[in-house]
């Protein structure tokens, strides 16, 4: 918990102890009901706290809350399966209660013992923000946030799918910025994440550098060609959550990360393009992309001419300077 700015129920639990800020709650309900409400209502309360205090509030019979409060504890029934505080009517305020939620509680790694409950309802958050509001803002934490609860060997399979579920290729950045910490673990789940070979050596800086400094060029090279698979944990051992499309990389049609769709239509001759392409066998297919990314990335006119070619000219071409480009 960020010390700054800690509500008064917050500082009470600075030292972690929760049966402790539990008994003042309880204390100061019985004594002055109404201050009780103000403190736990204080727009400066961090979720963990509020999740903390939930069986007092129910105990109590408090009901004075918030809308935030009331949204946050209706989301931690529902994880719970108690839908006894579901409503088919959309909130309003749901967005803002699930961004306090994640942004105040995130980073709290506390013990106690509804620590899996915690977890689970951080992750449904997070679920929520992403596929539900497409509020990728918190990615960046999201992403710390499956590091950190991996060096302890904790549950990341479904902060990793709602990761991914962003469709965003850009944030693969967050992820490859792992390479280069110093922790093990940090390194051999960023590689297997971004599909990338483990280093046999996690002392050499160096290789971890090379590595992270060859990914990134690759990831600038293919981001606007990327695919978002939809395969994660629960599927395999061993997700591709990604690929590159070899048709988008032949033609450079940037596609949403998404469908796989061309972000714009394709012309006439792009078309036909592409049709002859696939009816091109694999191993031309593979030539003619990654000739074709290199020679764009060199000369654009060139590429165009090279483009406009018909298929057989183009696959002569690129074998003709196979050697250049290998």
């Amino acid at each position: 918990m960020d010390s700054n700015n800690l509500s008064y129920l917050d500082s009470l639990w600075r030292d972690g102890d929760t049966e402790h800020l539990r008994l003042k709650f309880r204390s100061l309900a019985m004594r002055d009901r109404r201050r009780a409400v103000r403190l736990i209502n204080d727009p400066n309360l961090c979720f963990p706290t509020l999740f903390v205090l939930m069986p007092e509030i129910r105990a109590m019979g408090i009901s004075e809350l918030s809308p935030r409060n009331y949204e946050a504890i209706r989301i931690c029934a529902l994880k719970a399966g108690n839908p006894g505080l579901n409503s088919k009517k959309k909130s309003p305020f749901e967005f803002e209660a699930l961004k306090w939620m994640f942004e105040t509680g995130h980073g709290w790694d506390g013990h106690f013992e509804q620590y899996d409950a915690y977890d689970a309802v951080i992750d449904t958050c997070a679920a929520l923000l992403i596929k539900k509001y497409k509020y990728t803002a918190i990615l960046p934490q999201v992403c710390e946030l499956i590091f950190r609860r991996n060096r302890k060997g904790l549950y990341i399979h479904d902060l990793v799918w709602s990761f991914f579920e962003a469709y965003e290729p850009d944030s693969l950045r967050l992820v490859a910025g792992f390479i280069l910490s110093y922790e093990k673990r940090d390194v051999e789940l960023a590689c297997k994440l971004l599909r990338l070979p483990s280093c046999e050596d996690y002392s050499d800086y160096g290789a971890r550098q090379a590595l992270y400094e060859n990914f990134i060029s690759w990831l600038d090279e293919n981001s606007p060609f990327m695919l978002f698979t939809g395969q994660h944990f629960q599927q395999t051992s061993e997700p591709e959550p990604l690929v590159v499309d070899d048709e988008a990389v032949y033609l450079g049609k940037r596609i949403s990360p998404k469908k796989g769709e061309p972000l714009e239509p394709l012309t006439q001759n792009e078309l036909l393009r592409l049709l002859d392409y696939r009816r091109a066998p694999s191993d031309k297919r593979r030539l003619l992309s990654s000739f074709s990314a290199k020679i764009r990335s060199q000369d654009r006119q060139n590429w165009q001419e090279w483009l406009s070619k018909d298929l057989a000219q183009q696959v002569s071409i690129a074998m003709s300077e196979r050697g250049e480009f290998a």
